[in-house]
């Protein structure tokens, strides 16, 4: 189904922030905007779906205890699994995407600290590394690049739509399904 379809049908929308987790068994649509952040969709076809919207890879980065685990990639992961886990779902079906980790700095700065600032990279490699401890591996991915997107993401079905945030209102969203 096409994403205004089911905005017509008044689907509802939750917008999903940085550092927050949704998981749902409801039939939502979730939206988030990514930079260098990254987000992971997780769709179960028993009922249940999830993303989250980390801002930064992994919690060793954290100066004391961690309040917020889904400001985490590594940590939103294990959040989220967990409540798969405690609804009775198996892992091993869940299907996941991974978006964002843009590099956004201006093209001269883009260059110069790379190495030393692109969280978005790292952002990516933590997502993948912690889903890959579980034996997930995305089935697609829309990922690094000089841009940041919007994600949309239908949980009754697990379809993801993606564009960039620079697209203009009427562009289309590229449907990651």
């Amino acid at each position: 189904m096409d994403v205004r379809a089911l905005l017509a049908q008044g689907l509802r929308q939750e917008h999903l922030k940085i550092g927050e987790c949704i998981f749902t068994t409801k039939d939502l649509l979730i939206v988030t905007v990514l930079g260098s952040c990254v987000s992971v969709t997780f769709h179960h076809a028993g009922g249940a779906a999830a993303m989250f919207h980390a801002m930064l890879p992994d919690s060793g980065q954290a100066s004391g205890p961690v309040r917020h685990p889904c400001n985490f990639a590594d940590l939103a992961v294990e959040a989220i699994l967990e409540r798969f886990r405690a609804k009775g779902l198996g892992l091993r079906e869940i299907q996941t995407r991974l978006f964002g980790g843009g590099n956004t700095f201006c093209a001269e700065e883009r260059d110069h600290i790379a190495e030393m600032l692109d969280v978005g990279r790292k952002n990516v490699a933590a997502a993948r590394a912690a889903l890959k401890r579980h034996g997930l591996t995305p089935l697609s991915e829309d990922v690094l690049g000089a841009r940041g997107r919007k994600v949309l993401f239908h949980t009754g079905s697990g379809t993801t739509w993606v564009r960039g945030v620079d697209a203009a209102p009427d562009d289309d969203f590229i449907c990651q399904d």
